[in-house]
């Protein structure tokens, strides 16, 4: 089962705020409401064609009369920590995907709560009780199809497929329809002449693998539904991240390679400050930089050594920006995050390693005691605002 809460910061929003109801509302990444990015939209904002990830000052111009709220995070998060525990009065198997989304394995649950739809019913009536938020419940025999089914029958539905009904269904499904196809790999498949999931499992594994690699034998399977995979055990509601981010959209779009390689550097102690509260570190560097109007660019790289360094984070930033053509790109949006996680447990033998180490610590107790970016990089300062 898949649990999909319908523009989830917006409705959160609206519920807090019950003037906002039945209005436009669009939700920025920050407070300047003509300089940031549409991070949520209600369904009142999107009927006008606002869509999430369009800059704030296009959204105002599609729809003058939206209503923008700055996001609140702790809002958000607490919702969403509150509804994993709904879910586990229900499934003891639940994971959170993302902070509005949810997968329950519920083989098994039934006899408690009557069929899959009674359940999904029921979920969808003690949410809408409990935060007066709606949610789109999908159940089919497998995650991928499951979310599937809940994107195909929002805002506010339920769906309930079998094996063999969402092999019909797919047979003529546009394939970009899959989650983990995007625009560029959709592209790519038709080019190919695959253009529905029919197509692509017709389509021999040797190509599949030659041009896509195990992701295109991964879709396949998706499409003849074998990703079955297990939903583990989360106690807490809080199993270890893939990756830790963020990312930051500038006030003007910049060429300044110094201003932008002081934002990367921003971005690896905000990073770097995260993997550290939650014990981890990582191996592989993703970037990421955009203009704000058109597609982005983005790059990874995997190294031997895991940190939870902000300045070592930089620094492989660097290595990735020496193969990465940003002095070529108009720079607004810049992201930078960390993933293959494994625990932090790192012993360090060198006396640098263990100065360097004391002095993470240092300025992690003085900003855990005085606040954020009490004590950060001078080398900051242009960057800050």
């Amino acid at each position: 089962m898949h649990i999909d809460m319908d523009a989830f910061f917006a409705s959160v929003e609206q519920q807090v705020n019950p003037a906002l109801r039945g209005k436009p509302v669009i939700i920025g990444g920050r407070n300047n409401k003509y300089r940031s990015i549409i991070c949520a939209a209600s369904y009142e904002a999107k009927a006008r064609g606002i869509e999430n990830a369009m800059p704030s000052w296009k959204a105002l111009k599609i729809c003058p009369d939206a209503i923008f709220v700055p996001a609140d995070t702790t809002k958000y998060v607490y919702t969403s920590d509150q509804i994993f525990q709904i879910l586990q009065n229900f499934c003891p198997q639940v994971e959170k995907f993302s902070v509005d989304e949810f997968f329950l394995d519920i083989d098994g649950c039934q006899g408690l709560f009557g069929s899959a739809l009674d359940m999904g019913l029921a979920i969808k009536k003690k949410i809408k009780q409990r935060f007066g938020l709606t949610c789109t419940v999908g159940v089919a025999p497998s995650r991928i199809t499951a979310k599937l089914a809940a994107k195909l029958h929002k805002p506010d539905g339920i769906a309930v497929l079998s094996k063999k009904e969402v092999l019909t269904l797919l047979t003529t499904l546009p394939v970009e329809k899959i989650c983990g196809i995007g625009p560029r790999l959709k592209e790519r498949f038709h080019y190919l002449g695959v253009y529905t999931c029919g197509d692509l499992v017709q389509y021999p594994n040797s190509l599949l693998k030659k041009q896509f690699g195990v992701v295109g034998l991964w879709l396949k399977a998706a499409c003849l539904v074998e990703d079955i995979s297990d939903i583990p055990f989360f106690a807490d509601g809080k199993p270890k991240p893939k990756s830790v981010g963020h990312s930051q959209t500038l006030r003007y779009v910049s060429t300044d390679q110094d201003f932008i390689h002081d934002w990367f550097y921003l971005l690896s102690e905000m990073v770097a400050q995260r993997l550290r509260r939650q014990k981890l570190q990582g191996r592989t560097v993703y970037i990421y930089v955009a203009d704000g109007f058109k597609g982005g660019h983005s790059k990874r790289k995997t190294f031997i050594e895991p940190t939870y360094d902000g300045y070592e984070i930089y620094q492989r930033c660097l290595e990735i920006i020496d193969i990465f053509p940003c002095k070529e790109l108009l720079v607004r949006v810049l992201g930078v995050s960390v993933s293959n996680l494994e625990p932090a447990n790192a012993i360090y033998l060198f006396d640098k390693d263990i100065k360097r180490e004391r002095l993470i610590q240092s300025i992690d107790h003085i900003n855990n005691k005085h606040g954020e970016w009490t004590v950060y990089p001078a080398s900051l300062r242009c960057a800050r605002y």
